[in-house]
């Protein structure tokens, strides 16, 4: 009896070294900020990921920090789904690039979001362009509840990460420009400001900012400003301790995601609506 155990003990132990040295955690996101006329921001996010119980796994999140009222979230898992330069295939929810523009859908029980824009692009800079479209969160059978109409500047983004997630992003949109800054991003720094672009590599930021902090960027000096609006999904809030032990003992750590809603003024001009994003990998027995 005791041979076997061993043996056992033996195998399983070189599955998880195998698995160490075998797994390479990816995941794949296209993002979708938009700022509103109200000073909201909304963060639609889609990413493909081979950490789940299945390869190319799509978890949808929608989030909207807003001025006033409530954080607005939603998050979904379906797949598999197919990622490429052209959006998000194969799913209920997706990213579609189009001709002259981009749609994204999310078809949730809990929350439905539609719009699109005609001429927002992908690149580097990404194009910023005009959104239109509606977001439904029903509260009975019959579909009443809380809405909103999408009406304001939006971009996209794409981002790339492998291994552990972490580290912080900017984003922020307006009629004036744009702001992205992201180290793990197909476009990892851009500034447009009037039709003036710069690109190159992000600054730090701090992993726990303060409510208000100056970066500089492009001979630009962008004052942020944190609001309190805030979202914050955790490991154990979506996965089991389970699951996170067997994604740690392969070297992966399941990610924490904070979204802040933030104020950015560039070079002192009037500030632009915006979200930060903040990814850490707490080890898996962390609350």
């Amino acid at each position: 009896m005791a041979r076997w155990v061993s043996a056992w003990l033996a195998v399983g132990l070189l599955g998880l070294v195998a698995a160490r040295l075998g797994v390479r955690p990816e995941r794949d996101d296209w993002l979708v900020i938009g700022a509103g006329h109200d000073e909201s921001v909304s963060v639609v996010d889609y990413t493909v990921a081979n950490t789940g119980l299945f390869a190319d796994q799509l978890t949808s999140r929608v989030t909207v920090l807003r001025r006033e009222g409530s954080v607005l979230a939603h998050r979904a898992v379906s797949g598999p789904a197919t990622v490429d330069d052209d959006g998000i295939h194969g799913t209920a929810d997706g990213l579609t690039h189009e001709p002259g523009g981009w749609s994204w859908r999310v078809e949730g029980e809990a929350m439905r979001v539609r719009g699109s824009s005609r001429d927002v692009a992908a690149g580097c800079p990404p194009t910023p362009g005009r959104a239109t479209g509606i977001l439904d969160v029903p509260n009975d059978d019959r579909g009443n509840g809380e809405g909103a109409n999408l009406d304001g500047r939006v971009l996209l983004a794409r981002t790339h990460a492998v291994g552990n997630e972490a580290g912080a992003a900017l984003y922020a949109v307006d009629n004036r420009g744009l702001i992205l800054l992201d180290p793990r991003g197909s476009c990892p720094g851009a500034l447009v400001v009037d039709g003036v672009t710069e690109t190159g590599p992000p600054p730090w930021i701090a992993p726990a900012p303060d409510e208000e902090f100056v970066l500089n960027f492009g001979g630009h000096q962008l004052e942020v400003h944190v609001g309190r609006q805030e979202y914050i999904e955790r490991p154990d809030d979506t996965t089991l301790l389970p699951e996170r032990l067997l994604a740690w003992a392969v070297g992966y750590r399941l990610p924490e995601l904070t979204l802040r809603r933030a104020r950015i003024s560039v070079d002192g001009a009037p500030s632009w609506t915006g979200v930060l994003l903040l990814r850490t990998a707490p080890a898996p027995w962390e609350p």
